[in-house]
């Protein structure tokens, strides 16, 4: 039983990296995109100025039926991502940031782990 659902499992996981090969084989096939068309993997769209898109036009906005609290908090967040995405020392200070407050946030949780308050 144990040996029919293990042959069972690879011959599924095989039929995946078949499909998966002949995607990619597909799309190499496909040719190059023509000079209107979007290009979906790297999400962005060419324009038809020649001019490659910049700001605001990268970055896809909530739609209108969203809330408008919503949409304005999402303003912020948007000029953060934005920040991030082309000051590389933001990056590396944002980065570092998340990972000393993970280490701090661990660091506690062991102390308080070894030593139980006792009320």
């Amino acid at each position: 039983m144990v040996r029919s659902c293990s042959i069972l499992i690879l011959k599924a996981s095989l039929a995946w990296l078949d499909t998966a090969f002949i995607e990619v084989e597909l799309r190499m096939d496909a040719g190059p995109v023509s000079s209107a068309a979007e290009d979906i993997e790297a999400g962005v769209g060419k324009s038809t100025t020649g001019k490659a898109p910049t700001g605001r036009n990268l970055m896809r906005s909530l739609p209108l039926a969203a809330p408008a609290w919503l949409r304005s908090a999402d303003e912020p967040m948007k000029l953060v991502l934005r920040t991030l995405a082309t000051v590389p020392a933001a990056r590396m200070t944002f980065f570092t940031y998340v990972v000393l407050l993970h280490a701090w946030v661990l660091f506690i949780l062991q102390q308080m782990a070894l030593h139980p308050s006792s009320s």
